[in-house]
């Protein structure tokens, strides 16, 4: 955390800190081409809620906000695959199931944080 971060007291946005705020979501929402305003808008309470935290680094935030999108895209694949055990049902290559395996264990981990 740099030193004029460590003086902001937690959860207290002032104009600057407003600003500040507003350009790491316009920066991420650019990188990722989020055009729609509820996507936007998550990604906007998710940079409000680090910084509640005390979160005020702008690499840091970036870093949690990709976390994040990586975390989100695990989750999508691991619904679309099927939950049977039965692997001659399954057309799925045995590194499809490791990967769901992964996705299922890394959701977990981040359940725990």
């Amino acid at each position: 955390m740099n030193r004029a971060a460590g003086m902001i007291k937690k959860g207290a946005a002032d104009s600057t800190h407003v600003t500040f705020l507003t350009n790491v979501v316009i920066d991420f929402c650019t990188k990722h081409q989020i055009v729609r305003i509820d996507h936007r808008e998550q990604v906007a309470g998710r940079v409000r809620s680090l910084f509640d935290r005390g979160v005020t680094d702008p690499d840091q935030i970036s870093i949690a906000l990709e976390k994040d999108r990586a975390m989100s895209r695990l989750r999508r694949l691991a619904y679309r695959l099927p939950h049977s055990d039965d692997r001659q049902d399954s057309q799925l290559s045995r590194q499809e199931h490791s990967t769901a395996a992964q996705v299922q264990s890394a959701g977990a981990a981040h359940r725990d944080e």
